[in-house]
């Protein structure tokens, strides 16, 4: 699976928080979707899903996934921020960008 983008204009706008999915899979892909986050971080998180592909050990099944999205302080004048991801168990995706600091 590849992980949602966590886009420059998301960063830059340091848009942040959490997106909880719930989906069902059927023929490898998932359907189904319900999400609970800000829109445009679910949007993303949505996208990144539709291009999934799921072994069919999970046809039939009920999935729930938990994105974090999250900025860290840069000093970096950078228009492509470096980005880390995480997984812990069960089912959570962090994914934390570089964000310039504001200024004043």
């Amino acid at each position: 699976m590849t992980l949602p983008e966590y886009s420059v204009v998301l960063v830059a706008g340091r848009i942040t928080g959490e997106v909880k999915i719930t989906l069902v899979v059927a023929s490898g892909k998932a359907t189904d979707f319900k999400t609970d986050g800000p829109v445009l971080l679910a949007s993303a998180v949505r996208s990144a899903l539709d291009a999934a592909i799921f072994t069919t050990q999970c046809a039939g099944k009920t999935v729930k996934m938990v994105f974090r999205f999250g900025l860290e302080s840069s000093a970096a004048d950078t228009s492509t921020p470096r980005q880390k991801w995480t997984f812990t168990y069960p089912n959570t995706f962090s994914i934390v960008s570089e964000a310039r600091l504001p200024q004043p």
